[in-house]
């Protein structure tokens, strides 16, 4: 394999960030692997969604036991495992939706970042990843943050984002498969914001970057909390520990509610500033459209989206609208 065409096409038009432009969103990346350190050390470790390799060689490099990156992206795989060397440490192209270890196959911890938004059905990965976890394994989950109609428009620009749930409904999932949530805010040491507690202006040229990956902060909040942030947030993240034996079933109702009720907010806030908000929709959707459609056939195949539909029904009924 051409190894000039794997260094200039790895990244996929900037949306995976690789070792060869440490710039403030590589930094900003990796600091989210140096937060998983105290939970990797001397543990067996699956990276999912390890993109160009940095990370979980990061993790081997400062303690980890063994670690194995998965990818889907063959490209992906192929830069690691030309980068990136160590002992315990491997490079597998894979599918999150369709993890494939053998049964014997256990990790002490799931760490994912920046990756959940990019596939359909986040729930299947979600129920393999419980599988492969041992029964005090813990779960490193980091997602985009959002929390607006503003955000929402922001993912939803970029074609690579195919599900884009809110903050308080990816609590609501995680709830499903483990027994203790813990979410965190991701941020950067005082010097580095103004006097409103907003971010300076991040540089993406790499000659000119100063921050690293121990310039950032991460503060235990629930998710309300969370929310309230704002934009004063880089990523959400969240800790799960001791992974249900049986998935909750019953909290789908939760979630697909949850997702409802703040989807309703997003709707009133865009019929309230229609002027200033545009969605638009193209041809580099189509893909994704596809794909949410085959999601949403899935949800309204649940026994929480039946009760849901009998729920609005008498709500209708009640208020006599439509």
């Amino acid at each position: 394999m051409d190894n000039h065409f794997i260094e200039s096409d790895v990244t996929d038009a900037g949306e995976r960030v690789t070792p060869d432009q440490k710039h403030w969103a590589y930094y900003a990346h990796l600091s989210i692997y140096n937060f998983a350190l105290p939970y990797v050390r001397n543990k067996r470790v699956l990276d999912a969604g390890s993109g160009t390799g940095y990370g979980a060689h990061y993790l081997i490099q400062n303690g980890a036991a063994e670690v194995v990156g998965i990818d889907i992206s063959e490209k992906a795989v192929a830069f690691s495992k030309q980068r990136f060397q160590a002992e315990g440490l491997s490079y597998h192209t894979m599918s999150l939706e369709q993890l494939t270890f053998s049964s014997a196959t256990k990790f002490d911890v799931i760490f994912t970042s920046n990756v959940l938004e990019h596939i359909a059905e986040p729930d299947e990965f979600l129920r393999r990843a419980t599988d492969l976890l041992t029964t005090d394994g813990i779960f490193i989950m980091a997602v985009p943050p959002i929390w607006s109609l503003l955000a929402l428009e922001v993912n939803l620009k970029n074609p690579y984002h195919i599900n884009n749930l809110p903050i308080q409904v990816w609590f609501a999932k995680l709830e499903r498969f483990f027994n203790k949530i813990q979410g965190y805010r991701h941020w950067v040491k005082p010097e580095w914001v103004d006097s409103n507690d907003m971010l300076s202006i991040p540089s993406m040229n790499p000659e000119e970057t100063v921050i690293r990956e121990n310039d950032f902060v991460f503060n235990l909040l629930g998710a309300e909390e969370l929310v309230k942030l704002g934009g004063r947030n880089i990523t959400l993240v969240c800790v799960a520990k001791n992974p249900r034996e049986i998935t909750l079933a019953s909290e789908e109702t939760k979630e697909l509610l949850l997702l409802s009720r703040w989807y309703d907010e997003i709707l009133r806030d865009w019929s309230n500033n229609k002027d200033t908000h545009i969605v638009r929709i193209n041809e580099d959707y189509r893909e994704r459209a596809q794909i949410a459609e085959r999601q949403l056939k899935q949800i309204y195949s649940t026994r929480g989206w039946k009760f849901l539909q009998k729920y609005w029904s008498f709500k209708r009924k009640l208020y006599g609208n439509d």
